[in-house]
């Protein structure tokens, strides 16, 4: 018995040191050290749910270049503490079918319950009364993607015109409203 286990483990070191290893690339080691990383924006590990006071701001005021038509939620308070930096996200509300609307025409369909193709300036405006500024108690979690061209991709594609580099883009994850749990 103890034979055939020497046996195996000779046979494990053999083939594993004799097997090639391939090296990473240097994109490979970033995203690698990239995902190893354990605190996010909110210095809590991605994907922990937290339990946050937010107030949702208009976009198109924050002066984001994709902001016209969109919200974003500001984080106020973290489990119970108050934030001393301006915390601002995009969010996903996918889990909860739209309870907190993070465009035009989600919040239109929201309110109203029906989907149009056009929102004019006014209907925004009128929307946004019910909306913008509005402070709710949630439970999400923060992740994130990466967006772009990373380095070497023109080694196999041509690389589209005015992208460049590798962002990593942080977003919030809406698990419930705890205001209506």
């Amino acid at each position: 018995m103890k034979i055939s286990k020497i046996l195996f483990l000779l046979f494990l070191i053999g083939t594993t040191s004799c097997s090639p290893r391939l090296k990473m690339t240097d994109d490979e080691k970033a995203a690698y050290k990239w995902s190893r990383r354990s605190k996010s924006t909110l210095n809590f590990p991605y994907g922990t749910v937290l339990e946050m006071k937010v107030k949702i701001l208009d976009g198109y005021h924050l002066g984001r270049s994709k902001g016209y038509g969109h919200y974003m939620m500001k984080v106020l308070e973290i489990n119970g503490e108050s934030v001393d930096k301006s915390l601002i996200f995009e969010f996903d509300n996918s889990y909860q079918y739209n309870e907190f609307p993070s465009n035009n025409t989600e919040l239109h369909k929201y309110l109203y319950n029906e989907e149009v193709s056009i929102i004019t300036n006014e209907m925004r405006l009128e929307m946004e009364k019910q909306y913008v500024g509005k402070v709710y108690n949630i439970a999400a979690y923060e992740s994130g993607k990466f967006i772009g061209i990373p380095d070497g991709w023109g080694k196999y594609r041509q690389v589209p015109g005015g992208i460049k580099g590798l962002v990593f883009k942080n977003h919030l994850v809406i698990v419930t409203d705890l205001d209506k749990d």
